[in-house]
């Protein structure tokens, strides 16, 4: 967005813009006014890893000062809305500082900075995405857990991770049927 300080901080995402963890992402960063750049995840490199180059179409990755994030939107949308721009000092086209209207309002936070506030924040976050993408958050957990259990193929599996592993494939079949039984209707 224009008229913030300059910074050379600018959050790469990478993601399929039609899927709705890269668009909550997206908006989020408009919201709070944060210089990003949006790669959509099939303009990758051709040299990127296919792994992740498939992940990144159904699960956003974000970049910022080198350090890569893919995780659930909680995560990132909690993460990104710690940048929150809107409050930061604004400077004019000439690079002279611009003083807030006076009874201008700051604007609220994205994320509430009190302990218990936070907690209730992930609380609302974890409600949100319990009741609104139960499916689409399993079978991003079933993803990982295959990559992982790849990884751990050349050791001696342990018995929790195999049982992990059992529980997320059969919440896959256990989603997939209740998918189909509503496109059913």
């Amino acid at each position: 967005s224009s008229g913030a300080l300059p910074f050379d901080r600018k959050i790469s995402v990478t993601g399929d813009v039609f899927y709705t963890d890269a668009r909550n992402l997206l908006t989020v960063l408009e919201i709070g006014e944060i210089h990003y750049r949006f790669v959509p995840s099939n303009d990758m490199a051709s040299g990127s890893n296919d792994e992740i180059l498939e992940m990144t179409k159904r699960v956003p990755l974000m970049e910022d000062l080198g350090r890569k994030t893919m995780g659930g939107p909680k995560d990132l949308l909690l993460y990104s809305s710690l940048l929150d721009q809107r409050n930061a000092p604004k400077m004019n086209e000439k690079g002279k500082l611009v003083k807030p209207k006076k009874g201008t309002v700051p604007a609220k936070a994205l994320i509430p900075a009190c302990s218990e506030q936070q907690t209730e924040m992930e609380r609302l976050a974890d409600w949100f995405l319990n009741n609104f993408k139960p499916h689409s958050q399993h079978l991003f957990n079933a993803v990982l857990y295959a990559l992982q259990f790849e990884k751990i193929k050349s050791r001696a599996m342990n018995q929790e991770t195999a049982q992990k592993i059992e529980e997320q494939a059969q919440r896959i079949v256990e989603d997939m049927d209740f998918i189909h039984q509503c496109m059913k209707q």
